[in-house]
């Protein structure tokens, strides 16, 4: 299938004020369905594009605008009432608004909020980088009169790998966890960018039954 839609109304908050806008939605999001052998099948979704104007009237990425989304599953019957499914996902780079450094590393600013300052200016101006995974899963079943069993092994993420998210922004801190002064300007505090990470590997087993 092949879906288009062109605006939706959306809602911006940041610490001064709220406004409205209408997001200017250009994806093109395709499906794919094949079936192979009877008992296989794979799927393929792509999301391609979308911006929106914000409060100047500037053209930005929304927040789900990642170039692709694509999503893979197969699946395949066996002898014996084996079954073995797979399912690969690849999101490209996700837009995200960074940390105003200069705004944030004035020691009066981080005092009163203790908190980095994100710098609306660059909205949705950076991205994290692509993430994909592969999940798969094993299942046994056994057929009886009036009820059947379903053993399965299911594991997430199986090459473990480690998603990139918005980096964060911190002040250095002494031993004490008092910030540290940059000792090129007493007027900041020195800061810090620290990359963050999100993915792991998830087995579990199940049984199901069905009475």
């Amino acid at each position: 299938g092949l879906y288009i839609c062109k605006k939706v109304l959306v809602a911006v908050v940041d610490e001064t004020e709220t406004w409205y806008t209408e997001l200017d939605y250009d994806p093109l999001a395709l499906e794919f369905l094949f079936d192979a052998l009877d008992q296989s099948n794979a799927e393929l979704a792509a999301l391609l594009k979308s911006e929106f104007e914000d409060k100047n009237g500037d053209l930005r990425p929304s927040a789900w605008d990642n170039g692709q989304i694509v999503t893979l599953t197969a699946s395949k019957k066996f002898k014996g009432d084996w079954e073995v499914g797979a399912r690969f996902r690849y999101l490209g780079a996700s837009p995200y608004t960074p940390y105003d450094t200069a705004g944030s590393s004035i020691r009066e600013t981080w005092d009163l909020r203790g908190v980095a300052l994100l710098d609306y200016d660059r909205l949705n101006g950076e991205r994290t980088g692509a993430v994909h995974q592969l999940d798969m899963r094993v299942d046994k079943r056994w057929f009886f009169a009036k009820w059947s069993l379903d053993l399965y092994l299911d594991i997430q993420n199986v090459y473990n790998f480690q998603a990139p998210l918005a980096p964060s922004l911190t002040v250095v801190r002494d031993d004490n966890g008092d910030p540290l002064v940059d000792p090129t300007d007493p007027r900041r505090y020195s800061t810090k960018e620290i990359q963050n990470f999100s993915g792991t590997i998830l087995p579990s087993i199940g049984i199901i039954i069905e009475l």
